[in-house]
């Protein structure tokens, strides 16, 4: 056969294989991580000038390598909660760092792209940050956001010392204010999810917001492998709404900073394309941030993006959340 003849027929088949494979290695980033990851699938400079910042030298970009050396210094372990991170950093040194989370989006709010909704879904927390995402709902409801029905992802968490009874009733605090037909309680709810349903049901909202359908996604406690219990969290709560199996429809998922970000990514996880969703929340205050508290949510973000851009399989995002 001529060879020019036979480099033609050939020639379009290598082409189309070597773009093929081109595409396989080729990370995809969603929309709602491009303030941390660039198109690539780096992280963003910013988030490489924290580590900087932090004393690390020599840092991957690539997002996956980028976790997989830094988390386990800087994440927080499975059994720390939030709440008892510290910071041991100079001042000077803690306001670099929070104007680079600042520019990667951490502290500012996240609004809504639409206006209608089949459902509105609240991410529970602590007693304050559960009142800080009640009172954006109600925000978003008075500027004319509109749904069909709310859904609470809770579930069996102890409450811990600071979410005590003189909070729960308190009516001097603003950040939501409390009906004035809502008795104080005598004694505290027994768990997240009653106390999530307490503090709807005392919230002053306007009617219609209030009457609309509510689900309660009272999800369990969870045995891991090594037989050992712990309280459920974010994905955990997403995985059991799905296996109510919810009729598809346009969702907004409701956090608050610095975790908006982190919330949408590990709802990417569990919430099938069908549903489009979209994360929101407020502000965070700067001056009330906690430099580890951030760290821990920039590299739970990430992880959960690794498997996004499938640089990391289901297993190894598991492996990666249980350190």
């Amino acid at each position: 056969m001529n060879k020019k003849l036979l480099l033609f027929l050939v020639l379009p088949a290598l082409l189309s294989a070597c773009c093929g494979n081109l595409e396989k290695t080729r990370s995809v980033v969603h929309p709602d991580a491009q303030g941390v990851l660039r198109d690539n699938a780096h992280v963003h400079s910013a988030a490489v000038e924290i580590m900087q910042l932090l004393g690390c030298a020599d840092i991957p970009t690539q997002v996956d390598k980028f976790v997989e050396l830094l988390a386990p210094k800087f994440a927080r372990k499975r059994d720390q909660e939030r709440w008892e991170m510290q910071d041991n950093l100079e001042a000077s040194v803690k306001d670099k760092v929070l104007d680079k989370f600042d520019e990667l989006g951490f502290l500012k709010t996240v609004a809504p792209r639409e206006r209608t909704y089949e459902y509105i879904v609240v991410f529970s927390g602590t007693l304050n940050s559960m009142r800080r995402r009640f009172a954006y709902v109600k925000q978003l409801w008075q500027a004319g956001v509109r749904a069909k029905s709310v859904v609470f992802l809770t579930g069996d968490r102890l409450l811990v010392p600071f979410e005590d009874l003189d909070s729960l009733n308190d009516r001097q605090q603003t950040l939501l204010p409390i009906k004035k037909s809502w008795q104080p309680l005598e004694k505290l709810p027994i768990n997240e999810t009653a106390l999530m349903q307490e503090l709807w049901g005392q919230a002053d909202l306007p009617a219609d917001l209030a009457a609309l359908p509510c689900q309660v996604v009272d999800t369990p406690q969870r045995t891991w492998p090594d037989g050992t219990v712990h309280r459920p969290n974010t994905g955990d709560t997403l995985e059991w709404w799905m296996k109510s199996k919810p009729v598809p429809g346009r969702s907004l998922f409701i956090s608050n900073q610095p975790y908006v970000g982190y919330q949408g990514a590990v709802a990417r996880r569990w919430v099938p394309e069908n549903f489009l969703i979209e994360t929101v929340g407020p502000e965070a205050s700067r001056d009330r941030q906690k430099v580890s508290v951030l760290v821990d949510t920039l590299f739970r973000w990430l992880a959960f993006e690794a498997f996004h851009c499938k640089l990391w399989d289901e297993k190894t995002l598991e492996a990666h959340l249980k350190q």
